[in-house]
């Protein structure tokens, strides 16, 4: 398009810019890029420029429609959690990989660094030898801008923010395209050359490997093989918890289409949770693909699994690790019982945890069953130590230690919502995490005190689902969405008409709801996430209604849908409570945003 300018050339690149500029953020960075290549392109001639840019002034300016949804989709795919900063050794593992995929495909997250350091030293020297080949020195100069300035801006983000999650994977194959076009002119060549056949040769073997892993290889084979052992091993209303979320298309091609699967993501407000997965299910399948790069999801989800069930039997399979958690049927040989964690009681004074705005932080008390060998407890803030509030002696014998500690969450943005848990520092070096957390809501103030703008309630009540079984005196969670232009002072809870909780947790961040109403408030709408824990104790075995409402500032009340229905017959001896045991609530019902509106998958 360059060289030519012949109309056909423009219009195939607006249709296809314009299409790519719709999937990810990173096309949006390579097409900046061009820009930048048409300055270099052009240099100082201004009118041969501005015909040049006229191909991308259209897709631009049919891209200024989307961009308000794009900065609404920003936070919510930047929100995602994706493990502990990996720094610089992290950023080559994944520029490897991405140098890789043009060749490989997925296979290139899976081999050693070894052999990708190969890969793309093959690839970085046929890219040389193609830009040296050509005679156009402008050409090599734009070519070379393009490979090389989208890496280097991410690169760059990735090292300012600190965050894993920038360096999205497959995604960076966008970045790979200018890469590619000095490589294929040195095979367009009208004289081949053995070097010629020797590299397209490697690049033949390369791409072959790839595509077989992902359409005929063993990964594949594996998924119908774990679709298998969930027919064969389990009951046909056992469910399936997935991480990541679109692994869900991978596996539902195999599996029953009956069977229910509920995806768990890495981002700040889990799009689906484990508690209404497993309300009322004697036993849960669990399957984690892709997840190197989000541990902390993966042992947060095994162990409020394994503080449900007390059984679990483990699956090895190529790249996927699938789990059945169950309270004892069937049993197999290969059958272990699951570690819960140490017996603990986390509570803040006032009776529930709340931070409001201006205000001090509440002070958090409980007490833990330090195990043998107990080296030290510290107070664990969405994982991360806050502070060590006891250094116990060890001892050959559990002990029960008490502790009281303020929050200090100054750093913490409003609109968060904190898991608060304790951590046990064991004298041979392992670490455990206690059973029971406590959810802390620091409160945002355009939740509170609403917009201004004319009377409008939009909200959801996601849990409990009418699957929901409880042990009598067990503190039932409720969770879902709300928000009022009025604003919210508080929630008020009904179980059968009566109340029987007001909770002012409320108000932290849910990104998908914003998206789901891009027409309102982006901070009013994103700000009303809420959590409460209702008392069961006064509450006799059967069904019941559990409905609420928002109380406004002015002490007026409207309630919201949908009623929730839940109840029956009291637990088996087998099952577990841990009524902490979720540290991120988030909705999962047919009318909830992530179901109105499509969102992206990573």
């Amino acid at each position: 398009m360059l060289r030519g300018r012949r109309t056909r050339d423009a219009a195939a690149y607006v249709v296809c810019t314009g299409a790519a500029l719709l999937t990810h953020y990173y096309t949006l960075i390579v097409f900046l890029s061009q820009a930048a290549g048409l300055l270099v392109w052009y240099g100082r001639r201004f009118r041969a420029l501005v015909r040049g840019a006229m191909p991308l002034a259209v897709v631009a300016a049919g891209f200024g429609l989307y961009l308000p949804v794009l900065v609404r989709q920003l936070p919510y795919m930047l929100s995602m959690k994706s493990g502990v900063f990996g720094g610089v050794r992290y950023l080559a593992e994944r520029l490897l990989a991405n140098l890789s995929y043009p060749w490989l495909g997925e296979l290139g997250n899976r081999i050693p660094t070894l052999v990708a350091g190969v890969i793309v030293a093959v690839t970085l020297g046929l890219w040389g030898v193609g830009l040296r080949a050509l005679s156009d020195g402008r050409l090599r100069a734009v070519l070379a801008l393009n490979a090389l300035l989208p890496t280097a801006i991410v690169s760059a983000a990735y090292l300012v923010r600190k965050s894993n999650q920038i360096l999205w994977p497959r995604y960076g194959l966008f970045f790979t395209f200018a890469l590619l076009l000095p490589i294929a002119h040195v095979w367009a060549e009208p004289a081949w050359r053995a070097r010629h056949a020797l590299t397209a040769a490697v690049a033949g073997v390369l791409l072959a490997a790839g595509l077989g892993f992902l359409f005929g290889g063993q990964y594949q084979r594996q998924w119908r093989h774990a679709a298998e052992i969930i027919a064969r091993d389990g009951g046909p209303d056992e469910g399936v918890i997935l991480f990541q979320p679109n692994m869900a298309l991978t596996l539902g091609r195999y599996l029953d289409p009956g069977k229910r699967m509920f995806g768990v993501g890495d981002h700040a407000t889990l799009p689906l949770q484990v508690t209404p997965a497993t309300d009322g299910q004697a036993s849960m399948w669990a399957l984690f693909a892709w997840h190197e790069d989000s541990p902390e999801v993966t042992e947060a989800v095994s162990r409020m699994l394994a503080c449900k069930y007390p059984l679990r039997d483990d699956y090895p399979l190529y790249l996927i690790r699938l789990s059945r958690y169950h309270a004892g049927s069937p049993r197999s040989p290969a059958t272990q019982e699951t570690h819960c964690g140490p017996a603990n009681a986390l509570v803040a004074d006032g009776g529930e945890c709340v931070i409001e705005p201006g205000a001090e932080a509440p002070v958090v008390r409980g007490w833990i069953d330090a195990p043998p060998g107990t080296d030290g407890i510290d107070v664990l803030v969405d994982g991360r130590p806050f502070a060590a509030v006891a250094s116990v002696p060890i001892r050959p014998a559990a002990s029960r230690v008490s502790f009281a500690q303020r929050l200090a969450a100054d750093g913490e943005p409003d609109g968060s919502l904190l898991a608060i848990t304790l951590g046990v520092r064991l004298a041979d070096g392992r670490n455990e995490t206690a059973r029971d957390s406590l959810l802390c809501v620091k409160r945002s103030r355009i939740a509170m005190d609403g917009t201004g703008a004319p009377p409008d309630v939009r909200g959801w009540l996601s849990s409990p689902t009418k699957e929901k079984r409880f042990h009598q005196g067990e503190r039932m969670e409720a969770n879902g969405w709300v928000f009022a232009t009025r604003g919210i002072r508080e929630l008020v809870y009904l179980v059968d008409g009566q109340e029987v909780l007001r909770s002012r947790q409320h108000g932290f961040s849910r990104p998908d709801v914003a998206q789901a109403f891009p027409e309102l408030d982006a901070a009013l709408a994103t700000h009303s996430g809420f959590v409460a824990l209702i008392d069961t104790s006064g509450l006799k075995p059967g069904p019941h209604v559990l409905t609420a409402a928002c109380v406004h500032p002015d002490g007026s009340t409207s309630p919201f849908p949908p009623e929730r229905r839940f109840g029956g017959p009291p637990l088996g001896a087998g099952a577990r409570v841990c009524s902490g045991a979720v540290s991120r609530p988030m909705s999962s019902t047919p009318n909830s945003p992530g179901r109105r509106r499509r969102r992206r998958s990573r």
